[in-house]
């Protein structure tokens, strides 16, 4: 059910001892009955906004590198690549 991604070690990290079980037994035994506890135990984390805080910082520092590039083509695509990531629905903004 679940991966070690980086919304669950956030919200792993920051977790109650009880909700910390409820995460590690999903993880460990992909135990699919716990994924609406996990959702909700990411949720009220704030998992997702620090999450999508590190994808803005990622995209900025790699949209940074790019400058160092020469313009073309092949910039704009990578420039594209970099803003296309944190502007999906899913990473939306609260």
């Amino acid at each position: 059910m679940a991966k070690d991604t980086l919304p669950l070690i956030i919200a792993l990290r920051g977790a109650n001892p009880a909700d910390a079980a409820i995460i590690r037994r999903a993880v460990t035994l992909r135990a699919a009955d716990a994924q609406s506890q996990v959702i909700d135990i990411v949720a009220r984390s704030g998992a997702l906004e620090a999450t999508r805080a590190a994808a803005v910082r990622e995209s900025e520092c790699a949209l940074a590198a790019l400058t160092h590039l020469p313009a073309g083509q092949y910039r704009d695509a990578l420039e594209g690549l970099a803003r296309h990531a944190v502007e999906q629905p899913g990473l939306a903004a609260g």
